[in-house]
């Protein structure tokens, strides 16, 4: 095995296999079979899923309205006079003002966990 993707995944999959690829524990991979969410088949004793399967079982678990994490303010943004560019920093909403200013057992405090 040379570590190359095609050769490390390969169209049929074992549930230890999923699980790695996951990211998640393998009674987990169990679980979304036994359920029906993630589609299988059962070869003797195991179980074996393809590679579109798992696929189409993430497409479907995709989180809706998640997009990227913003670039950060790159040094161009900033004015010559070290002010961001249009003058002022970006106003954060009260709530996030608050968890920035508040240490964990506040956090706890406020129940904002």
């Amino acid at each position: 095995m040379s570590g190359e993707p095609a050769e490390r995944w390969p169209d049929l999959m074992t549930v230890e296999q999923v699980a790695a690829y996951l990211q998640v524990h393998r009674m987990t991979v169990y679980r979304y079979i036994r359920s029906g969410r993630l589609p299988a088949a059962r070869v003797g004793r195991v179980y074996r899923v393809r590679r579109a399967d798992l696929e189409a079982f993430l497409d479907r678990h995709r989180v809706p309205g998640a997009s990227p994490v913003p670039p950060r303010r790159s040094d161009a943004a900033v004015t010559p006079s070290g002010d961001p560019a249009g003058g002022q920093p970006p106003r954060l909403p009260v709530r996030d003002r608050m968890l920035f200013s508040l240490n964990p057992l506040e956090w706890v405090l406020h129940s904002l966990h």
